[in-house]
């Protein structure tokens, strides 16, 4: 998301604020059901090695 809000150079604040409203209302619900399902399964590779790291396992 921050790399389509300052893909282009803003000229203003408001220009900026409006920038990142756009790339707000852009977000998909594939998107945030994808991003939940991500963190779940993290979560269980986390539980499965009791906190341990386990970014091998991913």
């Amino acid at each position: 998301l921050k790399t389509k809000v300052y893909e282009t150079r803003s000229e203003n604040l408001e220009e900026l604020q409006e920038k990142i409203v756009n790339v707000l209302n852009s977000i998909t619900l594939d998107f945030l059901t994808n991003v939940i399902e991500t963190f779940y399964v993290h979560l269980r590779h986390c539980q499965v090695v009791e906190g341990h790291q386990f970014e091998h396992l991913i």
